[in-house]
Formats: C-alpha cells, sequence, structure tokens
C-alpha cells in the first residue's frame, strides 16, 4: 500500500511504500535528509502533535494524568519501521514516556548529580575538616 511521505527538512512530498513494506528507512528523494514522516503529508509534527493531543483529551493515555506537560510517542519507532499515522501514535505525560525508553527524566538525573556532589564535599568535611 502507497502511502503519501513529506520531508521536514525540505517540505517535498511524495507517494511511496508504507514503512512496515520498505527494506529500509526512508530519506527524502530531494535533499537526502532522513527526517521523512509517511501519512501525515503537508503537516509538520508539531501540528501532528497538536491534533493526536486534541484527540486524547489532552490527557496521558498510560496513567490519565492531565494538566502535566504531554509528549506524542510513537508506539513502533521510525527507526524500526514505524510511522506517524494515528494508529502509531499514544499521548504520554514525562513520567510515563520516560518509563517507555526506560530511562529518567533529566531532571532526576541533575536531582541525583546534586544530591552525590554533596554527598562527597559532606564526607571530605567529615574526613579532612574534623
Amino acid at each position: 500500500m502507497d502511502v503519501k511521505w513529506q520531508c521536514l527538512a525540505c517540505g517535498h512530498v511524495w507517494t511511496g511504500l508504507e514503512p512496515r513494506l520498505r527494506n529500509r528507512r526512508a530519506t527524502c528523494r530531494n535533499c537526502g535528509s532522513w527526517n521523512v514522516y509517511p501519512g501525515w503529508a503537508n503537516l509538520e509534527w508539531t501540528k501532528v502533535s497538536a491534533i493526536v493531543k486534541r484527540e486524547a483529551g489532552y490527557a496521558c493515555q498510560k496513567c490519565g494524568a492531565t494538566g502535566v506537560p504531554l509528549e506524542t510517542h510513537h508506539r513502533i519507532s521510525l527507526s524500526a519501521g514505524g510511522d506517524s499515522r494515528r494508529e502509531n501514535l499514544i499521548v504520554l505525560c514525562e513520567k510515563c514516556h520516560s518509563k517507555e525508553h526506560g530511562c529518567l527524566p533529566i531532571l532526576l538525573w541533575g536531582m541525583a548529580i546534586i544530591a552525590g556532589v554533596v554527598f562527597i564535599l559532606w564526607l571530605l568535611r567529615i574526613l579532612f575538616v574534623e
């Protein structure tokens, strides 16, 4: 099945195989960019993300959180052959999105680093000052 593809770098639109039928990741035929998305021709990613968030009722589709920053997540990543069609997108809060990718949010990493530095300074004080 053919779908419309759009390059977000140069705006070029073309018709090609859907991601699951391709044997490699798509690149723009015009400029060679990897920043291409199927199924949403003529829409920028920010607009696609806004549409998906509106359809989800501005709530995390995993935990139901509202009133928090939301992110649009690809269930099957683009690098694994997924696409940006509605059925492959889910709206997640930052916490659930971090869990989905198996990583801690940057804020938590920063807090851990600060706590580690404070502990080392406290330990040095005990060892060398007292």
